[in-house]
């Protein structure tokens, strides 16, 4: 996991307290290569949009697929999942951009499109292969992995026992929320799987023709709300996970953030795809006339 300058910073004034030197020294070592200017008050600097959008996209990016990846070492035995996940996420900090603003709505909008992409992607390829039940279940799958992921790291991070841990991550809430992952990218499918188009398009109350800016809106719009409530639904499961273990915790700690962002990232990832060339959902099929052969020439 990569931790934000202000994390290592609490994490640094912890160590001291403790009077741990290594620690220290690899938590100091960890500050200057994130904020570039060691333990002097941080220099802050403006980034650009384009800059935001890159670095957000790419630590998004990353880091679902290193949680993902966290939430898969889970299955092994504790001693040999520490040997994981630290590689894991020594991998996932080598990965991670550096830069960007982290409070910038533009940073965190474009990571929440990045981490989005990897359920995304599994949900195509399970499409690809076996129409809807391989989308649901590749997207599902993935959705699963990265809410272990999560719960796990949530745990170790509010200094769990091992069997509070466990008991998290084997929640039913996590497998529940976990499976919501393909929901809001289903209709995407229609893609590479005519079959599946024609069986959304039964099950969704037909597909309309993405058609002009509004057709357009009103398709990204319906995505996005999907998105939104599936990243509430998801962010409320791990907060009950966690009361118990730690009854303090708020459920509605982080809500409006994750539907926010939710709802931005699916959107815009809806009109990528309607972009995409490709099959043209909605409004009737127009089938060439091939009865009547073909034109005649005019005589004179």
């Amino acid at each position: 996991m990569a931790y934000t300058v202000q994390e290592l910073r609490t994490a640094l004034s912890k160590a001291e307290a403790a009077n741990d030197e290594p620690a220290i020294r690899e938590l100091k070592s960890a500050i200057l290569r994130r904020s570039r200017v060691g333990l002097l008050p941080e220099l802050q600097r403006d980034y650009g949009a384009v800059e935001n959008l890159t670095r957000g996209f790419g630590s998004g990016f990353t880091q679902g697929f290193e949680t993902g990846t966290l939430g898969v070492a889970t299955v092994l035995e504790e001693q040999a999942e520490l040997k994981a996940r630290e590689k894991i996420q020594a991998l996932g900090d080598t990965f991670t951009p550096e830069g960007g603003d982290k409070d910038s709505i533009t940073y965190n909008l474009a990571s929440a499109v990045g981490s989005t992409v990897g359920g995304l992607g599994a949900t195509l390829a399970g499409g690809a292969v076996a129409g809807i039940p391989g989308a649901a279940l590749a997207g599902g799958a993935f959705g699963l992995a990265t809410m272990r992921g999560e719960a796990s790291e949530r745990a170790r991070d509010a200094d769990a026992t091992l069997e509070e841990r466990n008991k998290a991550i084997n929640n039913p809430l996590i497998f529940a929320a976990g499976a919501l992952e393909s929901v809001p990218f289903l209709k995407a499918v229609n893609r590479i799987n005519k079959p599946t188009a024609d069986k959304l398009s039964k099950l969704l109350g037909g597909d309309k023709e993405v058609e002009g800016l509004l057709a357009r809106a009103r398709s990204a719009g319906a995505t996005g709300g999907v998105e939104a409530v599936q990243e509430l639904a998801q962010n409320t499961a791990q907060n009950i996970v966690e009361r118990g273990y730690n009854p303090d915790k708020e459920l509605s700690e982080g809500s409006a953030e994750s539907a926010g962002y939710g709802f931005g990232a699916g959107a815009i990832l809806q009109l990528f795809l309607d972009a995409l060339p490709g099959k043209q959902r909605g409004g009737p099929d127009v089938e060439e006339d091939t009865t009547q052969g073909p034109p005649k020439p005019d005589v004179e």
